[in-house]
């Protein structure tokens, strides 16, 4: 499994742990909450989710907000 495969997943899934339900936008913050713990740096994520929101994985609302937009 490649580092952006394992990424992808990673992220998926702290962003489904914090979705209400299923498609819901879920705060930037509170992902790299959890990005965080995985001891990873800011230019890290903003490189992985930037690639992700090019590849139409995730995607970037108003409001610091964030959404999968990804096979789940």
């Amino acid at each position: 499994m490649s580092v952006n495969s394992r990424w992808e997943d990673t992220v998926r899934d702290a962003i489904v742990s914090l979705e209400s339900s299923k498609g819901d936008w879920v705060s930037l913050d509170d992902l790299r909450q959890k990005l965080n713990l995985r001891g990873t740096s800011r230019d890290v994520q903003e490189d992985h989710l930037n690639r992700m929101s090019q590849n139409g994985k995730v995607r970037f609302g108003t409001g610091g907000r964030i959404k999968w937009t990804g096979k789940r």
